[in-house]
């Protein structure tokens, strides 16, 4: 996603916390980075960043375009148990625990990096500083690296563009990784009556995603067990399309989604039907060219039709059950019956997480990567997330204990009977988890296992599968070539003993 207000090209400190992006595959960068955010809260991120919405909650809060009215702050300020899962109630949740000059710093950085001329970028670039990164001042970003500010300030007299690129990424990534989950566990823990969306049996996906309520998100968190989180939030951002008018807007709101959710190379692309992919991209590329076509508001109701139904006959049903009966979440989207083909969910022909994840769920497929990891002499692999997935599944914490302990002897450990090859430094951070037998204890080692099984596995795997189905064809064609079995000689008769 490239900024086009500056001098020169610059790329958004969020495109790299994308699906696609360099830092989010990693954790990320700054304090934060063991968290692993889910796809949901990057994009109600993203929402709670987009400059129209944050415009007006910053208004709501100051007299002048200059100062913080403090009577008007004092309201954000207020203590709260329940807040609102848009903008503004993240930045009373922001306010409330002393971190609203992050937000508003961020905005700031944002518009500055669109500024044209010499002097009002310098202009801009004091104030910025005298009022976020100046030590002791009332809005002091006290988390930001004090080395960046000596940098930034040295360059005050001659700011260019990029001035503020390399402390703003830090100043996302500390939202990304520690106030924005905080706030989504705030959100998620408030009392249910205060949400403004309330399950019942008749309740359908449609008219949950169409109000676009926290409900949606606690939904995404629950198909994000079964990897198909990716699929809510592309209906999401349909919706968002929708909603879109100037020509400018949907041509690259329309290529982004497709490039992150439809393209053959992308990490979170969902499974669908691969002729209409092709022709919304043909309908993009014609809407890019020479003659700039406006494009059509329904241009992914196809595609969304056919995720929402798919969702709707087997992730939804769960979810609404689990709700209106209290059930544990993350038990009941791990397990029951499945009425649906996880191929309806993800694309199990293409190397991912999502897909080895799914493989790992299904005994005969299971069979087939655990000989061809055993082949390649890294059965390990399989077999610990195999164990993770087990231990997930695990509501009480005296079976977690002896659990924990077994997995972190036999994969983890320094005298492991069959070690993983990971970094010590990703070992060490679960470790703490794993002691206190955390749900969450072996998440980072997991996603990283999956990752490599994805890389380096997955190709011998269907290598595997293709050979399987070759030998099954022609053991098929053989039969159906065979002549076909004599009959049994006549019967001579019997004779009655008496």
């Amino acid at each position: 996603m490239l900024k086009t207000g500056a001098s020169s090209g610059r790329l958004s400190v969020r495109g790299a916390f994308g699906p696609s992006g360099s830092l989010f595959k990693g954790g990320g960068a700054g304090k934060g980075a063991e968290v692993l955010p889910s796809r949901a809260q990057l994009f109600q991120l993203d929402k709670c960043l987009d400059k129209k919405a944050l415009d007006k909650v910053i208004y709501q809060m100051q007299g002048t375009s200059d100062a913080i009215d403090k009577t008007k702050l004092a309201a954000y300020n207020r203590q709260s148990t329940s807040f609102a899962y848009n903008v503004d109630g993240f930045a009373h949740f922001l306010a409330q625990n002393k971190s609203l000059a992050m937000l508003l710093f961020w905005k700031d950085a944002e518009e500055y990096a669109s500024l044209f001329g010499d002097e009002e970028r310098k202009q801009t670039a004091k104030k910025i500083f005298n009022r976020y990164l100046t030590e002791g001042s009332e809005f002091e970003v006290l988390s930001l690296p004090k080395e960046m500010r000596k940098k930034i300030q040295e360059d005050l007299d001659f700011p260019t563009d990029e001035l503020f690129s390399e402390l703003q990424t830090e100043a996302y990534s500390f939202m990304l990784f520690d106030l924005f989950p905080r706030f989504y566990d705030a959100c998620k823990d408030a009392p249910q009556e205060s949400r403004s969306s309330q399950i019942t049996e008749s309740t359908t996906l449609t008219e949950i995603l169409a109000v676009q309520t926290f409900e949606v998100h606690l939904f995404a968190e629950f198909c994000k067990e079964q990897f198909c989180e990716d699929q809510v939030i592309f209906l999401l951002e349909v919706g968002d399309y929708r909603l879109l008018f100037t020509p400018q807007d949907k041509l690259d709101q329309a290529k982004r989604i497709y490039q992150i959710y439809l393209d053959d190379k992308s990490e979170a692309r969902i499974a669908g039907s691969v002729s209409e992919f092709s022709r919304i991209k043909e309908t993009i590329d014609k809407g890019d060219g020479a003659g700039k076509a406006e494009l059509d508001s329904t241009l992914f109701d196809k595609v969304a039709s056919e995720v929402t139904g798919t969702l709707s006959m087997d992730m939804w049903p769960r979810y609404k059950e689990a709700v209106i009966q209290g059930k544990d979440m993350k038990a009941t989207a791990l397990t029951g019956s499945s009425s649906v083909d996880m191929t309806n969910l993800v694309d199990l022909t293409r190397p991912s997480k999502k897909a080895v994840a799914a493989l790992l769920r299904q005994p005969d497929k299971l069979e087939v990567l655990r000989n061809a990891a055993a082949a390649q002499g890294v059965r390990e692999n399989v077999d610990f997330c195999v164990q993770c997935q087990s231990y997930k599944l695990l509501f009480s914490e005296s079976d977690r204990i002896p659990r924990a302990k077994t997995i972190w002897d036999s994969f983890l450990a320094p005298s492991a009977e069959t070690p993983i090859n990971i970094s010590d430094t990703l070992i060490k951070k679960c470790e703490p988890k794993v002691q206190t037998a955390d749900p969450e204890a072996f998440e980072l080692p997991y996603n990283e296992v999956l990752q490599i099984i994805s890389d380096n596995l997955f190709a011998h795997y269907m290598k595997a599968i293709e050979h399987a189905e070759k030998e099954k064809k022609q053991a098929e064609e053989a039969a159906a070539e065979a002549p076909a079995p004599a009959p049994p000689p006549e019967s001579g008769g019997c004779c009655l003993l008496m």
